[in-house]
């Protein structure tokens, strides 16, 4: 092949869209639904997004981070979302940093060490929604770990009950010991999540779950004692103690 040849197949790949496969887009217009609208396809790997609403200064402005299955252009994820070409940007990552997307997941709640030292607001779990399947939590709590910034069993059992993703009996059923040692400060956050953040739903989910718990206890409860029944004495007897 002639040199103009190589030269002209140089440039045809220098100008090609970049197509990666692991993005992230900021926009005032995405919102929870649009977002899922968007990317709830079989094309799409999995994604985790949410509203933040709660920054002081800041207008309100929704996050989503997004994997596809296969590679694809910036333009393509833009027209996707409807968002324009300019907020589109890739998730980025030391070269092997095998945590890069947990690492822009992470940044949704904001709960990281860096993050909350700025005194960024932490959003709650219940507040990032995610592709079915995509276990968001699980990766997140495994890249603390690694970095060791994963906080004591207690402080994470309490931010749980507060964000509603447990009760505080089910510390009981997984950490008895630990329920034995902290069960007023378990059932004081409990308190605060059903009185100050609770949905209808969880609500009902929460009356749900003790309700199983008593019929639980009630079919697992002793048979009460039985009083023998003396036939002769009941015969010989009237049913006030006096002999017939």
């Amino acid at each position: 092949m002639s040199a103009s040849g190589d030269s002209a197949r140089q440039r045809a790949v220098d100008v090609a869209p970049k197509r990666i496969r692991r993005f992230r887009v900021t926009s005032q217009t995405l919102t929870r639904s649009s977002i899922a609208d968007a990317l709830d396809r079989p094309n799409v790997e999995r994604y985790a997004g949410i509203v933040h609403d709660k920054d002081p200064g800041v207008t309100t402005h929704a996050h989503v981070v997004v994997e596809m299955r296969d590679a694809r252009t910036f333009e393509t994820v833009a027209n996707m979302l409807g968002v324009p070409l300019t907020l589109v940007r890739a998730v980025v990552g030391q070269k092997g940093d095998l945590h890069s997307f947990a690492r822009a997941v992470r940044y949704l709640t904001h709960e990281s060490p860096t993050e909350q030292a700025k005194g960024k607001h932490r959003y709650a779990d219940n507040e990032v929604f995610a592709s079915e399947g995509y276990a968001w939590r699980a990766e997140i709590d495994a890249l603390s770990v690694r970095e060791g910034h994963q906080p004591p069993l207690l402080d994470r059992l309490m931010l749980q009950i507060l964000q509603g993703d447990r009760s505080a009996l089910s510390v009981l059923d997984e950490f008895p010991y630990m329920y034995v040692r902290h069960e007023a400060v378990l059932h004081k956050f409990e308190s605060k999540f059903l009185t100050t953040h609770a949905t209808p739903e969880q609500l009902e989910l929460h009356r749900a779950e003790h309700q199983r718990r008593a019929q639980a206890r009630l079919s697992t409860a002793p048979p009460a004692p039985v009083t023998a029944f003396d036939e002769h004495e009941h015969t010989a007897h009237g049913t006030n103690g006096a002999a017939l």
